[in-house]
């Protein structure tokens, strides 16, 4: 299921790269505008410290924010589907109503473990030291469960308090995904650095994460299907051959070098 997921998704991507790109460009702008407000503000006073805190806050909550308003392109991409910069500008609005009090969760948790976990470590006693490990941990484990919040939005439709509740869910019920997702994203977000953000960049990120997500739920659908194999030995033999097929069928025999040399990936059909 893992390598069928990074296949698909790598293709999804590429078939859609206008689309990924061109809302890329707009969180590249919003990366631009906050460094332009560190270069102005940056100063060692309480107040401009106040000030970037609040900048950080509001640019990790705007990116978030102008993401999801991918989410509609990132469903249809996901399920087989097309992609418009016109739903993805369209959304942009919405996007704001249904998703900031997520964003800014998010942003807080962050900029909170970024500031706190160095200042209580640098204390150089062992109650600021085991304070930095605790919220360490605790924002490490958030954001492990909250980087399915967008995906469990944009296919489950649930309100903020669903949504949050089955991020946890989905995490410890697929600890091991999850953190495999974790680390996915990690490389993605290391190649959007070599690439200016501009590919695969955080729209990119997100379109993974809806694909990883709505293979996953195939689990729940057996499971549902399947009563009696609740079993926690039981669960670990999800028949995903089986779960994946049609969508294996649906993506066809696509290769790296069907997508640079179709002529000859076509004449060997």
């Amino acid at each position: 299921m893992i390598w069928f997921f990074i296949k698909k998704n790598f293709f999804d991507g590429w078939e859609n790269i206008i689309n990924i790109l061109v809302p890329n460009i707009i969180t590249v702008a919003i990366f631009a505008l906050t460094g332009l407000g560190f270069y102005f503000f940056f100063s060692p006073n309480p107040i401009s410290i106040l000030i970037i805190y609040v900048m950080c806050l509001l640019a990790i909550a705007l990116i978030i924010i102008f993401v999801s308003a991918f989410s509609e392109n990132a469903e249809s991409i996901a399920n087989f589907g097309s992609a418009t910069l016109g739903g993805y500008f369209s959304k942009i609005g919405t996007a704001f109503k249904e998703n900031a009090k997520f964003a800014f969760l998010v942003a807080f948790i962050t900029v909170s473990c970024v500031i706190g976990v160095p200042l209580y470590i640098g204390m150089d006693s062992f109650y600021g030291v085991a304070l930095g490990m605790i919220l360490l941990s605790f924002s490490v484990l958030m954001l492990l469960a909250f980087q399915w919040y967008l995906p469990i939005k944009i296919l489950l439709k649930n309100d903020f308090k669903k949504c949050l509740k089955k991020c946890f869910i989905i995490l410890f019920d697929n600890f091991g995904f999850s953190v495999f997702m974790a680390f996915y994203s990690l490389i993605l977000l290391a190649c959007s650095v070599i690439l200016f953000f501009f590919l695969p960049g955080f729209n990119g990120i997100l379109l993974g994460y809806v694909n990883a997500l709505r293979l996953r739920l195939y689990k729940y659908d057996w499971l549902e299907c399947h009563p009696t194999q609740k079993a926690e030995k039981e669960r670990q033999n999800i028949p995903w051959d089986e779960l994946i097929k049609e969508d294996e069928t649906t993506l066809g025999k696509k290769s790296i070098k069907s997508l640079l040399m179709p002529w000859k990936a076509e004449h060997e059909d």
